[in-house]
This record gives structure tokens, sequence and C-alpha cells, in this order.
């Protein structure tokens, strides 16, 4: 099986956690050589229990929390405290907030047995893909990048400029009608500079 796996993947992070209730389990990050289903994933590992979830942030964090030293706070609803520095405290929790060893013994066991343990070469997907996989973070640079493009129109800029600033960062094109407006206005540019070259 690890000769399988191995061929299938291009990296893998993982270590041993102990559950709620402190059953024994494994937290894996793999990044896979192609698109695989959930289906075939389990057939790789060879077992249909397990629990497989697309990652809903970057590769980076989901690699970084595979290998977490502690579990978010339980006692605080939303926690987002770093799980690798217990001085750094999220908004949602204060200076009570009770943050678990995450590995398996709680800490009792060497890194040697409960991991974080990695395999293959890990890749920072968004950097070839150019995808935000946060939608949040999405969400605000497309605000900001739309507050910055207010402020230029302002100053004069046309609707055309205005899009060829903002082209990598707000969805202009989203609609059919809005993407016809954006041919039509990048046509009729490539007139006038024609125009303006002296050429009908």
């Amino acid at each position: 099986m690890y000769k399988t796996i191995s061929a299938n993947s291009r990296s893998i992070n993982w270590q041993f956690e102990p559950t709620k209730d402190e059953f024994l389990h494994s937290q894996v990050y793999i990044q896979l050589n192609t698109r695989m289903t959930m289906k075939v994933i389990k057939e790789l590992f060879d077992d249909s229990s397990i629990f497989i979830e697309k990652i809903k942030t970057t590769s980076l964090l989901a690699k970084l929390y595979s290998g977490k030293i502690y579990d978010y706070c339980e006692k605080h609803k939303d926690c987002k405290c770093d799980y690798y520095d217990l001085s750094k405290i999220c908004e949602h929790c204060d200076k009570t907030c009770e943050q678990k060893p995450a590995r398996w013994g709680r800490g009792e066991l060497s890194e040697e047995i409960t991991g974080p343990f990695e395999f293959g070469k890990f890749r920072e997907i968004e950097k070839y893909t150019k995808i935000s996989l946060r939608l949040e973070e999405y969400k605000n640079e497309e605000y900001e990048a739309i507050v910055e493009g207010n402020k230029i129109l302002v100053d004069g800029a046309t609707l055309l400029e205005v899009f060829k600033y903002n082209v990598e960062k707000v969805r202009y094109s989203h609609n059919y009608d809005g993407m016809k407006k954006i041919y039509e206005d990048l046509q009729q540019e490539k007139k006038k500079k024609l125009v303006d070259f002296g050429i009908q």
C-alpha cells in the first residue's frame, strides 16, 4: 500500500492525534498527483471509513494544521487562536483560553512516535493556480480593489481603465451583459488607437 500511495502523491504530512473522546486518529494533509474522487482516494488508502474533507483554506495553512502543536480552544466559540504559539490569542478568546496539546499522548510522547511526519515535496498550490481558497480573504481583496477603483474613477479614469487596473482582482465579467460591455469598450479602444495612428 505504501508504494501505491507514494506513487500517487506529491506530498503527505501527518501526525497522530486524539479525538475529543481520546480515540487515536491520524490528521493528514495530502497533495495528489492527479485529481481523484473520494471513492478512489479511499481505495488508495484501502479504508472506506476514512473521513475526507476538501481544504477550505490555503494549502500552506492546511499543511501547518496537519502538524499543529495545540488544538483550538473548546471553551470559546469560533476560536482561531494560533495552534503553534499560545501567546497569540484571537479576537474570540482571552487569557482564559484553554488549548490542549494536539498530538497523541497530549505532550507526553516524543515526535518520533506522534509525528509530525512528512513525505515528498510540498507545493503551495496557490502560487501555481493563482486561486485563493479562503473565500473571506478573496472577498476582502476584491472589496479593497473596488474601493481603489472608485477612487481612480473619481480622479477621472474611464470605466475601461478601472477594469484594466483591477483585471486580476475583481470579477467584472461574471455575467453575459458585463462581458458584452467590456468587449465593446475594448473594441472601441482598439478602433480609437487605429484612428490615432491614421489607420482607417
